[in-house]
């Protein structure tokens, strides 16, 4: 098999595992980790969408070697630091602009801002509260494809692959 046909045979995958992804039942991030229903060690790629009204918006999507872990660090249940989803919605919400990386001021000065520091524990919460959709996929070149394929395929907000 050439290279261009064995990238050819993964990409039919990835499309077999997106279809996966999109017609899986949405289920709450609280349940979830409530009820433990995703394995520890789980693989895979994930969705984050809300509903308004009669339109589903995907806000985020991504993938992790521990997708039940990953949910805990996405609804702010373990380092704040590690809620990336979150503070990029937080920062769309109040409308602040992020502080400058430099030594002196990290992400994490933005928390001495009162009115961001409230936004994100907001933020934290509607996240909970929002659908979550996952697929298996073991290998990490798949899991990386799938990510980029559904983002851009789904038109999700959050994503960004330009940095």
């Amino acid at each position: 098999m050439t290279d261009e046909q064995l990238f050819d045979t993964m990409l039919a995958e990835i499309k077999e595992r997106f279809k996966t992804l999109i017609g899986s039942l949405p289920q709450s991030p609280d349940r979830i980790l409530e009820d433990r229903t995703i394995p520890q060690k789980t693989k895979g790629v994930y969705v984050f969408s809300e509903l308004t009204g009669n339109t589903e918006s995907v806000m985020y999507v991504g993938q992790s070697k521990g997708i039940l872990g990953r949910l805990n660090e996405h609804c702010g249940r373990s380092d704040w630091n590690k809620a990336n989803f979150a503070y990029m919605l937080t920062v769309e919400t109040t409308g602040l602009k992020p502080i400058p990386y430099s030594p002196n001021a990290t992400k994490q000065s933005m928390f001495n801002i009162p009115e961001f520091k409230a936004g994100f524990e907001f933020s934290l919460c509607r996240i909970t509260k929002m659908s979550f959709r996952c697929v298996t996929v073991a290998d990490k070149l798949e899991r990386n494809l799938l990510e980029i394929f559904a983002a851009v395929s789904l038109g999700s907000r959050f994503n960004d692959f330009d940095e």
